[in-house]
Parts: structure tokens; C-alpha cells; sequence
């Protein structure tokens, strides 16, 4: 039977992580911001982050992170110049930035190179199963912080 205080340990650090995503997501809601080296505008994250465990549910992990890749941001024409996503004018979306965020917390966890979306479908059964509750796990604490933190946003857009 796992330790308590080892049990404890990790929600801690769960909800940790989602609370700095939430607060990522909140800063970059208005206006551009950079993480890393890219710029993200999370307009619409909070309702995304209250769907994504259902869609994960109801569809599967692979299926879901499917199409979250389906609704990133995308290049951009502006001013005759073809932005690539994740630069200033053209900043990346709410689903970049909680693909980015999730790849980066199951990455701590269960290390990996290469793609998220490829680890994903790559994994046995029970490894798969694994990482589908640490993505549930990680996305009860981020639909939290996202609620409290993040004002409005109350109609889903996709």
C-alpha cells in the first residue's frame, strides 16, 4: 500500500504545476506572452481546461490529444509575411499552450523524447492507462486554479 505522505507528496506537486499553468494561462489570456521561446495568447483555456478530461473519458487519451494537435494555432499570413505560430503577431492558442503544459508534466514523470502524441500512442496498455489518470489527476487541479484564477471565459469556443 503506497505511503500516505508519499501519496500527499505528489497531489502537492500536481497541484503546484497546475497552479503555475493556470496562472501561465491567465497572464497570456489578453495579451501575448512569452514562455520559454514562444508567445502564447490563452484566450479560451479555462473552458478548455474543463472539457478536456471528459473528452478524455469519453474518447480516449490519444484520440483527444489528437485533436487538441487539430486546433493549434496555425501560420499566418500578415502584412505579405507568413508568420510561423508562436511569434508575437502570430501568437500560439490555448491548445498549444495546454498541449505544451501537459507534455511537460507527463514528461517529469514518465520521460520521454520526441512527441507527445506519438509517446502516447506508443505505450502498452497499462502504460497507457497510467498516463491517462496522471493527465485526469493533472487536469482536476488545473480546472480548479483555471476557475478561480481565470475570470470570464465562461462559453466554450472552439
Amino acid at each position: 500500500m503506497p505511503n500516505i505522505t508519499t501519496l500527499r507528496g505528489i497531489e502537492q506537486k500536481r497541484a503546484d504545476y497546475a497552479y503555475k499553468c493556470a496562472l501561465e494561462a491567465r497572464n497570456s489570456k489578453d495579451a501575448p506572452l512569452q514562455i520559454g521561446n514562444d508567445f502564447y495568447k490563452s484566450k479560451n483555456y479555462k473552458s478548455y481546461a474543463k472539457k478536456i478530461p471528459m473528452l478524455v473519458k469519453s474518447n480516449g487519451l490519444g484520440a483527444s490529444f489528437a485533436f487538441i494537435l487539430s486546433k493549434k494555432a496555425k501560420e499566418k499570413r500578415v502584412d505579405n509575411q507568413n508568420l510561423a505560430p508562436g511569434v508575437q503577431r502570430n501568437p500560439k492558442n490555448a491548445y498549444d499552450l495546454i498541449y505544451k503544459q501537459t507534455a511537460e508534466w507527463i514528461n517529469s514523470k514518465y520521460p520521454f523524447t520526441g512527441d507527445f502524441s506519438e509517446f502516447i500512442i506508443t505505450q502498452n496498455s497499462n502504460e497507457y492507462r497510467t498516463i491517462t489518470n496522471e493527465v485526469i489527476s493533472l487536469f482536476t487541479w488545473l480546472r480548479r486554479f483555471a476557475e478561480g484564477l481565470i475570470e470570464g471565459e465562461d462559453e466554450q469556443e472552439d
